[in-house]
């Protein structure tokens, strides 16, 4: 019973199709059994860590158990699934309301315009519901999609593109000699882009961009004799 007592509390959702004690006991044990916590330390890295195989393969391991999607975790408390192109999903920690928030990113274009339109999907109390509930989200609403971005889809285990070379040697994450499959050189563009690492860079960025309008501006005022 003290078992029971202890699922009904880790799992009362699921606890509530029971019919039968034994019945509840049988559902937590195989609750048990698949749930995967991803709330474990997160380690953050250096940008030159991020191609070392044993940390990535390490991370998609524990991701694969929960998601057969290539969802890549680049915060302790966040993971993106990139769809290619403009497109993404973004589960994040919301610190107001304690719960796990699924978001779907859209970048748009117009003339010289560009902003992201973002909605709210769907929220669960942890990151491992909440990872499956956006799989099942994607199965209704992208079906065609949710083949292409499965973890071991033939497009990721095919080489790396030269755009993709190009963009992770560029910001010196790949030497010349080093070669990675495109699923690898997704993941590490995705931590870049998404992870605090490259939100430091796009921060310096336009600090650099503010403090040169800056110069500028105060360049054009008139001298007072």
């Amino acid at each position: 019973m003290e078992k029971l007592s202890q699922a009904s509390e880790k799992f009362p959702k699921l606890l509530e199709k029971a019919r039968t004690v034994e019945e509840a006991v049988a559902l937590a044990n195989q609750a048990e059994l698949t749930q995967c916590s991803l709330t474990l330390e997160f380690e953050e890295v250096s940008i030159l860590d991020l191609f070392d195989p044993s940390r990535i393969s390490k991370e998609n391991e524990t991701l694969q158990v929960v998601s057969p999607l290539a969802w890549v975790r680049v915060a302790k408390h966040e993971c993106v699934l990139p769809f290619g192109g403009k497109k993404a999903l973004i589960i994040r920690l919301s610190e107001d309301e304690g719960q796990y928030e699924a978001f779907f990113h859209e970048k748009q274009t117009r003339n010289k315009s560009h902003w992201t339109n973002i909605s709210r999907i769907l929220m669960h109390d942890n990151l491992t519901s909440c990872i499956r509930a956006c799989d099942s989200w994607i199965k209704d609403n992208h079906s065609f999609m949710s083949r292409l971005l499965r973890r071991n889809s033939p497009r990721r285990m095919a080489d790396a593109t030269p755009k993709q070379y190009s963009f992770l040697r560029s910001k010196g994450i790949l030497e010349e000699s080093q070669i990675c499959t495109f699923g690898i050189a997704s993941d590490m563009i995705t931590k870049f882009i998404y992870g605090s690492k490259g939100k430091t860079v796009k921060d310096g960025v336009k600090q650099r961009k503010v403090a040169k309008l800056v110069k500028k501006s105060q360049a054009q005022l008139p001298v007072l004799e």
